[in-house]
């Protein structure tokens, strides 16, 4: 918690010097639980104390497509502009996060692999659940089939192999997403 305050406040106290254009915060999550990896996880009093903060210090949550938008095309954000992903797709961001971020009107992106959902790996959402958020608004985006290192190569794999494989698992996953939720964003 501490380390996480002490990065947004020194975030924040650079943002004045540079154009409002030309910046913005994105924080990224994974897990929103007590019983999950502590080097991805946050627990649910610290992730409320979170969002709690970003209110109560007059941060302005703002949707990721947004953010993105404003910055390419040199529009004005606003002040102390945040934009809030989570990564992966774990149950909890569906059970904890979700609730919360709703509670205080925050938008969020999720970034989404689709394996595990369609294989209802343990831990994760499920398609309802996804759709349910989609339709609440969530930005539903791609974090490729089963989330590659994508660095990797196979051996012997030449750079046009390489290329074309990360291809194919990230449109497989953006056609999944679209035909589950009605979302395709680049």
């Amino acid at each position: 918690m501490y380390r996480f305050l002490t990065t947004l406040a020194m975030a924040c106290m650079l943002c004045p010097v540079v154009q409002a254009a030309e910046h913005g915060v994105i924080l990224l999550y994974h897990h929103v639980a007590s019983d999950t990896p502590p080097s991805t996880s946050l627990s649910p009093k610290d992730f409320r104390a979170h969002l709690q903060y970003l209110r109560d210090n007059d941060f302005t949550v703002i949707g990721l497509d947004q953010m993105l938008e404003g910055l390419r095309d040199r529009q004005q954000l606003p002040e102390r502009a945040v934009a809030i992903t989570f990564d992966d797709g774990y149950s909890s961001i569906y059970s904890t996060a979700f609730p919360m971020l709703q509670e205080f009107g925050f938008p969020f992106t999720l970034f989404l692999s689709t394996e595990p959902i369609d294989r209802a790996q343990a831990n994760y959402m499920n398609w309802d659940q996804v759709r349910e958020m989609a339709d609440a608004g969530v930005l539903i985006a791609n974090h490729m089939v089963d989330h590659p290192y994508m660095l990797a190569r196979f051996e012997e794999e030449s750079d046009a192999d390489w290329i074309a494989r990360l291809r194919r698992d990230l449109l497989a996953a953006e056609a999944t997403i679209e035909r589950e939720t009605g979302q395709s964003h680049r």
